[in-house]
């Protein structure tokens, strides 16, 4: 799984990277990929939830057009019977343009991807998000559409296996690589329907990043090195 450092397959990871994320400002093509992954389809799936769930939700938030997450306004009044969900801790090394930096940022990103489903707190995710990456976007539109719709997730947290980075490659992209699993996860909406999602291994999930005025965006995410878009 470890590349960094050895050039396995690292260049065609970042060329990969570079076509989903629209590094040089072209149109980038929908990224694609199973919950949590890179792309509008699957992102549209709360955390944890399996590859067959990801797409049917994918299909579905889509098929309605919700996209209340587009926004930077505060996140919704919580609901009082909600588990209470802590924001990750921002990392001080992500103020750095290293390859530490990088991996910090990469941490955190993935870190915040159960706390948006599950409070609808967009600020630190659009933060970090830059606006080719179509996984972020598909994330915080399903995000907050569930929670405009007055709903919410629990649980999918994620651990952290293994973290590999390096760069800078070409477009001067960093890349980040995880061995991480997200806990199962439920969907609780307004009118207390509950949906289960089992716990989700990502063995191989690769994230992207650039350093731009002083700071850390995400610009495109892959799973098991490929665009499932093109699967």
């Amino acid at each position: 799984m470890s590349f960094w450092g050895v050039g396995r397959h690292a260049a065609a990871v970042v060329v990969a990277l570079l076509l989903v994320a629209g590094c040089s400002n072209a149109e980038a093509e929908d990224p694609g990929g199973p919950s949590p992954s890179a792309s509008a389809e699957a992102s549209e799936t709360p955390a944890g939830a399996s590859a067959e769930a990801a797409q049917d939700g994918g299909a579905s938030a889509e098929a309605d057009g919700s996209s209340s997450g587009g926004d930077k306004s505060e996140p919704p009044s919580p609901d009082p019977n909600r588990p209470e969900a802590q924001l990750p801790k921002r990392p001080a090394a992500m103020d750095e343009h290293t390859v530490e930096g990088a991996i910090a940022a990469g941490k955190y990103f993935v870190q915040l991807y159960p706390y948006i489903y599950a409070t609808g707190d967009l600020n630190e995710w659009n933060a970090l998000s830059d606006d080719g990456c179509e996984f972020c976007n598909s994330a915080q539109k399903r995000a907050g559409s569930i929670h405009t719709a007055g709903g919410y997730t629990v649980g999918g947290e994620v651990e952290i296996d293994e973290i590999n980075g390096g760069g800078p490659y070409e477009e001067n992209a960093y890349i980040v690589e995880f061995d991480l699993r997200f806990a199962p996860t439920e969907l609780v909406e307004k009118d207390s329907t509950r949906t289960k999602y089992d716990a989700d291994d990502r063995p191989d999930f690769t994230v992207s990043l650039a350093w731009r005025e002083g700071a850390w965006m995400v610009t495109g995410v892959l799973v098991d090195g490929v665009d499932p878009e093109k699967q």
